[in-house]
């Protein structure tokens, strides 16, 4: 009688873990490792950008439905902003920019130059896209910005798919004790069966 109730309890624990890991399916990574400083183009849930180098401009240029975010009150060149690993990226006290000048780490054009400071390790940008792109979506990337020498990388990246739902930067989902407990569950009712 003690075993039919352990095995309840613990596959009533394996539904609730994969609830939880149901839940936690929203956040989509993005694959970065097609990076290059002279060009990098991503598609985010119908919006889109390049990632460029050049003699006068460093930084993000929008090729789709996409904003990234900006300091506030804004200079309107380089203010990039930098979020610190755990920032909610949403629209809460957030501004977000498509506009070369201000989403870039260096720009030198016609008159208008500015340069945003360093961007050291554990440092991101955020993002989001517009609603015509099937709803706001929020997401990161991971990037490291370096004044003097006008290089950056991009070391990571995701965003949230669940449209008008907010992401931490830098976080990403990490299987919870309850998918854990889930796991062990089913492998003990496996082991009850043979």
């Amino acid at each position: 009688m003690k075993n039919k109730k352990l095995v309840k309890a613990l596959f009533s624990a394996a539904i609730l873990g994969f609830s939880v890991m149901e839940t936690q399916a929203a956040i989509q990574m993005i694959d970065v490792s097609s990076y290059t400083p002279s060009g990098f183009e991503i598609n985010v849930a119908g919006g889109g950008f390049i990632l460029s180098a050049g003699p006068s401009f460093f930084g993000f240029q929008s090729i789709g439905r996409i904003q990234f975010g900006i300091v506030s009150p804004s200079t309107g060149v380089a203010d990039i902003r930098n979020y610190s690993f755990g920032t909610l990226i949403d629209e809460v006290g957030d501004t977000y920019e498509n506009q070369a000048a201000s989403t870039s780490f260096r720009v030198d054009l016609g008159g208008t130059s500015g340069v945003a400071p360093d961007f050291g390790p554990g440092s991101y940008v955020g993002f989001k896209t517009f609603p015509e792109a099937g709803g706001v979506r929020y997401g990161w990337f991971e990037v490291t910005w370096n004044s003097t020498t006008n290089e950056f990388q991009v070391l990571s990246g995701a965003f949230e798919d669940s449209p008008g739902v907010g992401i931490a930067a830098g976080v990403i989902p990490e299987p919870s004790s309850a998918l854990l407990l889930a796991g062990t569950a089913l492998g003990i009712l496996m082991r009850r069966r043979r």
